[in-house]
């Protein structure tokens, strides 16, 4: 595998992974997110610990399972690993920057998260990451993040630099799609548990192309704790050769 086609697979990965990793816990609150309005849910998570998540890829010819960890605070980073017999990666995206250890070929991908936005269409930062892991539709954090937003029945557009947006909903108002374009990745969410102030996919599909070759990535949930505190070590080894990604 190609050293660019492995970092794209391994940002595939995380995507599976942070999108996929629920649990049916609940905390308390005072109102249903239903009874405020649909694009004003903006769940009220701190922050996500995922000590384990197992999910399935399939690219070209070849298939693959994993497991993997996270932790995700959306107002300043994001914290994940993979593991297959041994760490396969780990990497950090923060507000503006990310770093990714590929440990099978001792390689550390450093650049801004602009790189990651042009690749998949969408904006790659903690607060939006956290948007989409957790398959809501905060109309108002998107703004925050400088999108355009319509709203129609079902359905809302966002529109940014270079990039579109679309999110639709299912008849029971739960988000059922998320679509980038111009990169027509597209994440497909299932499987769905109604609580107190957020609902919560239990399963997720992910479809990204690259070179006209689509990733499939289908991911099923495990535990996760909120509001946990995380050690992050994100140490680069001295003997890794460091690639800056622009």
């Amino acid at each position: 595998m190609k050293t660019y086609r492995y970092f794209v697979w391994m940002l595939c990965l995380t995507v599976a992974t942070l999108a996929s990793c629920r649990t049916g816990k609940t905390v308390a609150t005072k109102e249903s997110v239903h009874n405020k309005g649909f694009f004003a849910s903006c769940y009220p998570i701190g922050s996500i610990s995922i000590p384990k998540c197992r999910w399935d890829i399939t690219d070209g010819d070849k298939s693959y399972r994993m497991s993997g960890s996270l932790y995700i605070r959306p107002d300043s980073i994001c914290y994940f690993r993979g593991v297959m017999l041994v760490e396969i990666f780990r990497g950090v995206i923060e507000k503006d920057s990310f770093i990714v250890l590929n440990r099978l070929e001792r390689i550390c991908y450093k650049g801004s998260n602009q790189y990651l936005s042009r690749m998949t269409g969408y904006p790659v930062n903690p607060m939006s990451l956290h948007l989409l892991f957790t398959a809501d539709a905060c109309e108002q954090t998107y703004r925050k993040l400088g999108f355009t937003a319509v709203t129609r029945p079902r359905a809302l557009t966002l529109t940014g630099d270079n990039a579109r947006v679309e999110l639709r909903m299912d008849e029971n108002r739960h988000i059922e799609s998320v679509s980038a374009y111009p990169s027509a990745s597209t994440v497909r969410y299932a499987g769905f548990r109604d609580f107190l102030q957020f609902s919560l996919p239990s399963s997720l599909h992910i479809v990204f192309s690259m070179n006209r070759r689509p990733i499939r990535i289908t991911a099923e949930f495990q535990d996760f704790l909120f509001d946990r505190p995380q050690l992050v070590n994100m140490k680069i080894p001295s003997d890794y050769k460091v690639i800056l990604l622009k």
